[in-house]
């Protein structure tokens, strides 16, 4: 009897010990995770300074960057190559890919494995890669839908999608699905209407300011690399009165830093890419 009772007591224990353990590796596996997803235990917050710092950072800018468009603009023929036509469309595009050019250059990115939402965006053809994977919406399926991601592929190291977010009802939680799709060191860009006139609606829910797309962006988890934005009271003023987008030649080329139209960033995903 004794010897019975020995035995379950035994097993009592080693069950205990069992549950303890795993217990245990569960609790170190939420809290560690795979280095590759997205921290999302609970909402990121940021103290009143630390917005202030990213503001001084990344979006406060010298009046060098606002005028440095007007100059650019009449090289347009050799920095763009062919691939982009600025005539009859919306003017901040074109500053937006001399940004876009600039950066790929100074920071040295290129890409082996790159995520488009569109295979028209003209920034395409200013960034080198080699593999790519197009996941345009379809809003008869809706398949493709960022809220909704569920690729196979995880290690993209650059994802591009222009002039989406306004469309997103959730921008935060499709940012976080394209965060999880993305390879440690990873670049995202997006550019993003500040001011814009209705379109696509029913399916057009926001604009964001140039410190409303860097906090997003790193509420997301990514950490802001560049930020730029374009526009001035002329554009904003014919935009609205004509309910169009007027092309670089109708308006002025320098942006005056209180009227933004457009703003566009380039983020990366934390971490030491191999």
């Amino acid at each position: 009897m004794m010897k019975a009772k020995e035995y379950a007591r035994t097993i009592l224990l080693g069950g205990v010990l069992l549950v303890t353990i795993s217990v245990q590796c569960l609790l170190w596996t939420v809290k560690s995770g795979p280095i590759t997803e997205s921290p999302w235990a609970r909402d990121v917050t940021f103290s009143g300074n630390q917005v202030q710092q990213i503001y001084e950072t990344f979006v406060k800018k010298d009046p060098a960057y606002h005028s440095k468009h007007q100059a650019y603009t009449d090289l347009i023929d050799s920095r763009f190559k062919g691939h982009y036509d600025p005539k009859g469309r919306d003017a901040p595009r074109v500053y937006i890919l001399i940004d876009f050019i600039d950066w790929i250059q100074k920071h040295n990115i290129s890409s082996k494995n790159a995520l488009f939402t569109d295979i028209n965006d003209p920034e395409i053809n200013f960034l080198p890669h080699i593999r790519t994977t197009a996941i345009p919406y379809q809003f008869s399926s809706g398949q493709n839908d960022l809220h909704q991601l569920a690729l196979i592929d995880r290690t993209y190291d650059f994802v591009l999608f222009s002039q989406t977010l306004e469309h997103l009802y959730n921008p935060l939680l499709s940012l976080r699905n394209l965060y999880d799709h993305m390879d440690i060191g990873g670049y995202m860009f997006t550019s993003v209407p500040t001011l814009n006139v209705l379109h696509m609606y029913p399916h057009h829910f926001q604009h964001f300011t140039p410190s409303g797309l860097a906090m997003l962006c790193r509420s997301a988890g990514f950490e802001i690399v560049e930020l730029g934005y374009w526009g001035n009271l002329e554009y904003a003023q014919k935009l609205l009165s004509t309910y169009s987008w007027p092309d670089m030649y109708e308006v002025p080329r320098d942006s005056d830093g209180l009227h933004p139209a457009q703003t566009w960033i380039l983020a990366r995903k934390p971490g030491v890419s191999e």
